[in-house]
């Protein structure tokens, strides 16, 4: 099996990603996702939200917005960046990936369009975190093996491809397998077109509790 992408590579494509550089792909989205949208309407004012993968922030200074307080996480330094300047107090961002997360507890969990982004050792490596650290639930959406993107670049493991960057498409079994292997009670998941991307992504939406 070819080599997967080290985290060197998958840094430095989302610091260009952020700072405007990769070509055709270069406006971000201020406005909150549709998932975000939703999610927000099943958390009580005042719980923790921890947003995994926060990129330019969207979705973190909606859910701040709706009265919540958010740590945002990215591995990406300029997506942490432009978060924390748009995030009120006593909510922040931080540079840590699944290894690095803090040591603390919240009641919430998010993850959009991030868990594809992750190899399998990767995501269960946060899975287990938010086993341990998450009191409540936790809510992601992320492509499915039914996405149009799947199959596109260049074949690196099982629903695994580089294209612009590595992506990994998720099966619903696959996610309850995950979600199960760390010991989450409950898998609920969706597969459903969110209408919220530019190449009609085709996702799963899965609540972990």
């Amino acid at each position: 099996m070819p080599n997967l992408p080290d985290l060197r590579e998958t840094r430095l494509f989302w610091e260009q990603y952020y700072s405007g550089l990769i070509d055709g792909d270069t406006t971000l989205v201020e406005a909150p996702s549709p998932f975000a949208v939703e999610v927000s309407s099943k958390i009580p004012t005042g719980s923790t939200l921890l947003d995994f993968g926060c990129g330019n922030g969207r979705d973190s200074c909606f859910f701040a917005s709706q009265g919540l307080v958010i740590i945002a996480t990215d591995i990406c330094t300029k997506a942490v960046e432009l978060t924390a300047s748009k995030l009120p107090l006593p909510s922040s961002a931080i540079v840590a990936d699944g290894s690095s997360l803090p040591e603390t507890t919240v009641d919430y969990a998010y993850l959009r369009f991030v868990l594809h982004a992750l190899t399998e050792t990767e995501q269960d490596i946060v899975f287990r975190w938010m086993r341990k650290y998450v009191r409540k639930q936790v809510f992601i959406e992320t492509r499915s093996t039914k996405d149009p993107r799947c199959g596109q670049g260049k074949l690196v493991g099982r629903n695994e491809y580089i294209d612009t960057h590595y992506r990994r498409f998720l099966s619903t079994e696959d996610l309850v397998a995950a979600a199960s292997r760390v010991g989450f009670s409950t898998c609920e998941v969706v597969e459903t077109s969110p209408g919220s991307g530019n190449d009609g992504a085709q996702v799963l939406r899965a609540i972990l509790g």
